[in-house]
Formats: C-alpha cells, structure tokens, sequence
C-alpha cells in the first residue's frame, strides 16, 4: 500500500466512523471527502495498468499521441475560424451573437452537437455557416475514433 491508498482510505473510515454520531462534516471537510470518494475511483485504472489489454490500451494511445495532437489543433483553428466567421456575418444589433465570446460559445456548443440554443445565428448566412459548422464538427468527433482504431489493429497485430 502506498501513500495514495492511506490518503484516500483514511477519509473512508473517518466518515465511517462519524456516521452514527451526531457529528456532521461541513464545508472544506465536507469538500476533502468528496473530492477523496473521486479519487478513491481512479483506482480502476490500477487494474488497466496489470492487464495485457490495458499495456495495448496503453501503446495505442501513445502511438496516436502525435495524430491526437494535430487533431485538437485543428479543432482549435476550425473553433475560432468558425467563431470569426459568425461574428463577422451577424450584426450586433439582434438578439444573436453579440460579442466574440458569444461566438466562440456558440462555435463550441455547435461543434460538439450539443446546440443549447440560447445563442443563435439570426440571418440567413449564419445559420449556414452554423450548418457548415456543425458538420465539420461531427466529422472531426469521427477522426479520433478512426485514428485510435488504426493504432489499436497495428499495435495488436504488433503482438501477434
């Protein structure tokens, strides 16, 4: 048992022990614990770590790395170009976007197919840029899983 393991079963057994007393934890014991029962679940990936699949898992990550890379740099730049482009064809005066974080909020929320909808391109040029927005954000959510399954078949046919 390491440090880790003490740091995160101690608070266990503390709260443990004043659970049948009248005594409550309050604010930053309250928080302390908490955030220990979230780290206490990071413990998984020990057993990710001792499996053959996990050192698969591990290689193939590691191999995409560089191909992750470029891809969040190019999720970034397509993110402010988008976000540009939308505040330069909306005018300030209507109840769309109205300021560069608006649009960069807005280019994040389309992208990602989440689409809140309480920012919205107003005119007619917007809405298809939002359109050309939310498909190049659909295709860029589908490379990774392409690259990391290219990496996965060489690193396992690596093994064999």
């Amino acid at each position: 048992m390491n440090i880790l393991d003490l740091v995160i079963t101690v608070p266990f057994f503390v709260f443990l022990a004043l659970e049948g007393t009248s005594v409550r934890p309050t604010g930053a014991v309250t928080w302390l614990g908490r955030l220990c029962r979230l780290v206490r679940m990071l413990r998984v990936f020990r057993f990710v770590r001792d499996t053959a699949a996990g050192a698969t898992l591990k290689r193939t990550l590691a191999a995409a790395a560089p191909f992750l890379g470029v891809l969040c740099a190019v999720w970034v730049a397509a993110l402010v170009f988008f976000a540009c482009l939308v505040f330069w064809v909306e005018p300030v005066d209507n109840y769309g976007i109205q300021t560069l974080q608006q649009a960069m909020w807005w280019a994040i929320v389309t992208m990602t197919t989440v689409g809140y909808g309480d920012v919205i391109p107003m005119t007619t040029v917007g809405k298809l840029f939002g359109s050309v927005c939310a498909y190049f954000g659909c295709v860029m959510m589908a490379l990774p899983t392409a690259v990391i399954v290219s990496k996965f078949h060489s690193c396992s046919e690596e093994e064999r």
